[in-house]
């Protein structure tokens, strides 16, 4: 705000003081929306490095690369719908002929769903060498999401153990998406056990739903592990991409190279999707029998 003042002996302002002043208020002005406007873009400069940064800590929280298994092979991806998300995937090293998988979908995106990503990376990273049973994991992990994390939060999750040397894999479904067997034979399973999402129950019902299942795995078998980015992703009809399509994709290109499989669905959905931007994260994760 200007104020602008009459000398003692003069009454009202002449024309050319009311111009002079319109001018100076003039300049104020421009020069107070260069500030703000300077102040807001080094807000956002600011912010948005600090995204960089998130971003940056949670490609590190993500593997770097896949595990070497002996007779499995598997590929794995997380794209972000935002500069950071909530989806994780992860492996864990048990022992010699036993492999830890787990895949999870934190409620929400950015840096708060990042944030808990972070979180429960550390938890099974504490718990997946000491805990043989995925149900007893997830358990776990469920008391101290309950205990500790907002009350509108949950997460869904997928955690198994892969038995190299007996080709079996079991796991246990916190509310995830069904895992998908597709079988050699060219016939498939979707494979949902009971189970709620972790951090909804302080412990009673949680335990009382979640249940283990076990799948025996034979040469060309392959087990796809995904989000609901995936099936949820939508075109211009605002139709999902859904179940079916993904089973058709994996039915149809099961025999290919992993690594094409990687990148022929991530193709797929973009050309599905189309215009339509990314609404949420897309993580997966393939593991195929080689022997």
């Amino acid at each position: 705000m200007l104020f602008f003042a009459l000398p003692q002996n003069q009454l009202h302002f002449d024309t050319k003081n009311q111009r002079f002043a319109a001018m100076l208020a003039s300049q104020a002005t421009l020069a107070l929306e260069n500030a703000l406007l300077y102040e807001k873009q080094q807000e956002q400069e600011r912010f948005k490095r600090e995204l960089e940064i998130a971003r940056e800590v949670q490609q590190k929280l993500l593997p770097a690369s896949m595990p070497e298994t002996d007779g499995f092979q598997l590929e794995g991806f997380c794209r972000s719908a935002q500069e950071v998300g909530g989806d994780y995937y992860d492996f864990f090293q048990l022992d010699e002929s036993r492999l830890g998988i787990v895949i999870a979908d934190v409620s929400g995106k950015g840096t708060s769903a990042s944030f808990y990503m972070a979180e429960i990376k550390g938890m099974m990273l504490q718990l997946a060498s000491r805990m043989h049973s995925p149900r007893e994991l997830l358990s776990e992990i469920n008391k101290h999401l309950y205990a500790n994390v907002d009350r509108h939060l949950f997460v869904t999750m997928i955690y198994g153990i892969l038995d190299q040397s007996v080709r079996e894999f079991i796991f246990a479904r916190a509310g995830h998406n069904s895992l998908l067997a597709i079988r050699s034979d060219g016939s498939h399973l979707l494979m949902t056990p009971s189970g709620i999402g972790l951090g909804l129950d302080e412990g009673a019902l949680f335990q009382k739903k979640i249940l283990e299942s076990k799948i025996k795995l034979s040469r060309g078998d392959m087990l796809v592990f995904y989000t609901d980015g995936i099936t949820e992703a939508m075109n211009h009809k605002f139709e999902e991409f859904g179940e079916e399509r993904l089973v058709h994709f994996f039915l149809h290109n099961f025999e290919k190279p992993l690594s094409y499989c990687k990148e022929e669905i991530l193709k797929t959905l973009k050309t599905y999707m189309g215009n339509q931007p990314q609404h949420d994260d897309l993580t997966m994760v393939i593991l195929r029998c080689e022997k």
